[in-house]
């Protein structure tokens, strides 16, 4: 797919020098000289296409250097993955991380990188919940209302998305008999709910307002507290089935080797533009809790992502076939 050039538009003069200004005060900070790219792993439109140009925008004004936004779509985020995992660990080219880079490597076979050991977590940026919504025609009121026996049928964007292995942790915390219908992105499903066609959908509050507002019933929220966009919407735990958390969030990584001096520049850039009003609003209309994570605490939450997903995925037995 075509890369897209990111198009900054007339930024205000004030946001312009409190950007600036937060870098003037650590000139010893590595600073791009060159062009930076973000890889974005899926295609344009999706959420993490937006945190991405969002970011990026702010980061290029600050840094004075373009910053670039690159859709490497396919094969569920690995072949835009791959391509961050092969490139110079010099800054100068990230990955915008989401939640299929801790369920990739337990889905495909043979995949040309190392997710554990071919990236540098640099910052965590955003998380928001995944909840679970009833189509309007259902007559699904409350989620007690799911018995195990009854015909459900639940849709995904596709086999081993982070909505899929969502169904399936339910599935197995709760046994609720739930049929799983991949489509091929989360568009068709959400189509698929308002037509009809499935009863459940597992999707980010930003995506599923639209149909909420249309009359779709949310019925539990997978996360250990109540999600700020749906404050009146119960957690699973609340319902009586615990250990039903998954999160959709996004994060920069950087090539394995990338020096650690260029790392703290880069979380520090990161951490200056979750800070801004104009990217934190930003983002907060999109259904994102910013929740920025230096690259310690990052690669810690990597890593009870993998636990997480490598079970939930042994369990239920995804797999690709690739």
């Amino acid at each position: 797919m075509l890369s897209r050039r990111l198009v900054i538009g007339a930024a205000s003069a004030a946001s312009s020098s409190w950007a600036l200004g937060v870098f003037a005060q650590d000139p010893s900070l590595w600073r791009p000289d060159r062009i930076v790219r973000f890889i974005v792993p899926v295609g344009p439109g999706s959420t993490s296409d937006s945190v991405a140009r969002t970011v990026a925008g702010w980061l290029e004004l600050a840094w004075r250097q373009p910053v670039v936004v690159e859709n490497r779509a396919g094969a569920g985020t690995t072949i835009g993955t791959a391509q961050v995992a092969r490139a110079a660990p010099d800054g100068y080219t990230l990955l915008l991380g989401s939640a299929p880079f801790a369920i990739a490597p337990f889905i495909y076979r043979d995949l040309p990188y190392d997710a554990g050991r071919d990236f540098a977590p640099v910052a965590l940026l955003t998380r928001s919940p995944l909840v679970l919504i009833a189509g309007s025609n259902t007559g699904i009121a409350k989620f007690g209302d799911l018995v195990p026996g009854s015909d459900v049928t639940c849709g995904t964007p596709g086999v081993g998305t982070l909505s899929h292995v969502t169904l399936e942790l339910l599935r197995q915390r709760s046994g609720l008999t739930v049929t799983h219908v991949p489509y091929r992105g989360p568009g068709p499903a959400i189509a698929a709910l308002a037509a009809g066609e499935v009863t459940l959908l597992f999707g980010s509050p930003f995506e599923l307002t639209p149909q909420i507002t249309a009359g779709a019933v949310p019925l539990a929220v997978a996360a250990a507290e109540r999600a700020p966009h749906l404050p009146s919407v119960p957690t699973f735990a609340e319902l009586g089935v615990p250990g039903i958390e998954a999160r959709a969030w996004f994060g920069l990584l950087a090539p394995s080797g990338t020096p650690e001096g260029i790392i703290a520049a880069l979380y520090a850039a990161a951490t200056a533009a979750l800070a801004a009003p104009e990217v934190s609003n930003a983002l907060d209309t999109q259904g994102m809790t910013v929740m920025p994570a230096d690259p310690a605490s990052f690669g810690r939450f990597l890593s009870t992502e993998f636990d997480r997903w490598s079970e939930v995925v042994r369990r239920a037995g995804i797999h690709t076939g690739q």
